[in-house]
């Protein structure tokens, strides 16, 4: 029954995740655009933290509660999910185009992020406050040239981001300032009581199958936390919006380690617990592999089912270590 129980949660708050995302994401971007705020501004914003809130939510509740493991389980699974399950899922329907500007900018920032975080982790076997602080330092950088390119060369990613969010406002009546604000506020309760009901139910199942929390960090609360991922892309791919899954990846990646790794760490240091070397191997591994492939401008579709294959693997090896 106690089992049975932990599901629950963990099913009720992943649910809870997804819509309390979706409803922060349409809301806050509807109210910016009644408030005269750029486009510009939204894609770079809006969508680009509000789809690492998942992520934030669950990270900070897991460390507050002294699950380190968790926590950092979710960031490293997530990471690993997003490139090898969700990008590989894509890539099994289409082949997807490499900009010139992601191959310079975001794949520089995601290989230094990516570096960088596993650097502290394995120097002192923990993520400080003082190295919290230098992630989100890292990521006012990334911010700045974010802006900076943009600004003045808008690329497909950020065009076709703001376009599927259009479509996804236009799809419902459009709402007053006050409407927008409540549903603001409904998808921030909804995502910080989902989090907890995840971590609940996270934690009682590592306890009933006697497997570490950042086991179940790496596997079934990274693979939910990517669910909105995983629909974001599969609807661009749909509506042939082909630029926005690579750049969708990467960037929640890159935020991931910088944004929610990072201001979790300033609120509560996070001790390595139960994080294998070879997941830190494959974080990295994953993003050369990208890096290599990427040098014609196009992921081929074969990429894709070797993705799916490594992530089978890894996730078999990990339950059985």
């Amino acid at each position: 029954m106690t089992l049975a129980l932990d599901i629950l949660w963990i099913l009720l708050g992943l649910t809870g995740l997804y819509y309390g995302a979706e409803w922060l994401i349409d809301a806050a971007t509807e109210l910016a655009k009644r408030l005269g705020i750029s486009d510009l501004v939204i894609g770079l914003t809006v969508l680009a933290f509000g789809t690492s809130a998942p992520e934030l939510v669950v990270c900070l509740q897991s460390a507050l509660t002294g699950t380190a493991g968790l926590a950092l389980g979710n960031i490293v699974g997530s990471n690993i999910c997003n490139i090898a399950l969700v990008l590989g899922a894509s890539l099994c329907v289409s082949a997807l185009p490499v900009s010139q500007l992601i191959m310079k900018r975001d794949y520089t920032f995601l290989l230094l992020s990516t570096a960088l975080f596993i650097l502290f982790l394995m120097t002192g076997n923990e993520l400080t406050r003082l190295e919290g602080w230098g992630l989100l330092l890292l990521l006012a950088i990334y911010m700045v040239v974010l802006f900076t390119t943009e600004k003045h060369h808008p690329s497909l990613e950020v065009i076709e981001a703001i376009e599927i969010e259009d479509d996804i406002i236009s799809s419902h009546p459009p709402r007053t300032i006050l409407k927008s604000s409540v549903f603001i506020i409904i998808g921030l309760a909804t995502l910080i009581i989902a989090g907890k009901l995840l971590v609940k139910g996270a934690i009682g199942i590592a306890t009933s199958f006697n497997v570490s929390d950042a086991i179940i960090g790496l596997s079934v609360v990274a693979i939910g936390t990517s669910v909105p991922e995983m629909a974001a892309c599969l609807m661009a791919i749909k509506k042939k919006k082909l630029n926005f899954v690579l750049g969708n990846v990467i960037g929640s990646n890159i935020f991931n380690l910088l944004s929610v790794l990072g201001i979790t760490a300033v609120v509560v240091p996070l001790q390595n617990q139960g994080i294998s070397l070879l997941s830190l191997a494959l974080n990295i591994g994953l993003v050369l592999l990208l890096i290599i492939i990427s040098i014609k401008h196009v992921l081929p579709k074969w990429l894709g089912y070797l993705l799916l294959a490594i992530y089978t693997v890894y996730i078999y090896l990990e339950f059985a270590r």
